[in-house]
């Protein structure tokens, strides 16, 4: 009887436990790994202030844009982003040009690094910057009405109806390379790996006669 005591406080001992110190140590990282994600995915859409000689006849815009991203480390990835930015042209330029109405949007498709540095557990500052391909597009419009049919199916009746609409009286397009350079924060959420992001960013596109510049500023979520 003893004999087998002894065997069995040796097996708890010299089995068991090492098990369970390795299951321990090896839940460690992972758990210290949760919020860690390869893939980054971001969605976000705020405001956009034209600059230098574009500033001049543009008003203050809106910008959508998102992206997918690849992390290599907690603190160094690369994002490729799509951002839409659409602008009104002010008054003193389209009285100049003798135009009713006008409005200008860009489209930018780039690529660059993203470098982050940990301020604390629950806040994270980053860099980024990179390059890709911008078309910026012009058009000056009219107002007036257009005729879209409709259907009451209450009363059977089908018909047209008058809506507000723009008339194009022109377009000019423009593309072209150009890079960007920005930095921003984000913080957890409390959900694993979901975190609110905000940036702001400088544009430089090569236009003539104008060259394209302007900060899009976005609040946005990130995962």
């Amino acid at each position: 009887m003893k004999l087998v005591n002894v065997i069995r406080r040796s097996l708890a001992c010299r089995v068991w436990w090492p098990l369970l110190a390795s299951s321990l140590l090896a839940f460690t990282p992972a758990a210290n790994a949760q919020d860690f994600h390869h893939l980054d995915l971001h969605f976000a859409g705020g405001f956009t202030s034209p600059t230098g000689d574009l500033g001049a006849h543009l008003n203050t815009g809106w910008n959508v844009n998102g992206g997918v991203g690849f992390n290599f480390t907690h603190w160094l990835g690369i994002d490729a982003n799509v951002l839409y930015s659409g602008f009104g042209i002010n008054q003193a330029t389209l009285t100049a040009l003798q135009q009713p109405d006008g409005n200008s949007h860009t489209w930018a498709f780039t690529l660059g690094p993203i470098i982050r540095f940990p301020v604390s557990s629950h806040f994270t500052a980053y860099v980024t910057g990179g390059g890709g391909y911008f078309r910026r597009t012009i058009e000056f419009t009219r107002p007036t009405t257009a005729l879209v049919p409709f259907y009451d199916p209450w009363f059977g009746i089908l018909g047209q109806i008058a809506i507000p609409a723009n008339e194009v009286l022109g377009r000019f397009s423009k593309s072209s390379g150009g890079y960007d350079i920005g930095a921003g924060f984000q913080i957890p959420l409390g959900h694993e790996g979901l975190k609110f992001y905000s940036e702001a960013r400088y544009f430089y596109v090569p236009t003539e006669p104008t060259n394209t510049t302007f900060v899009p500023v976005s609040f946005g979520i990130r995962w």
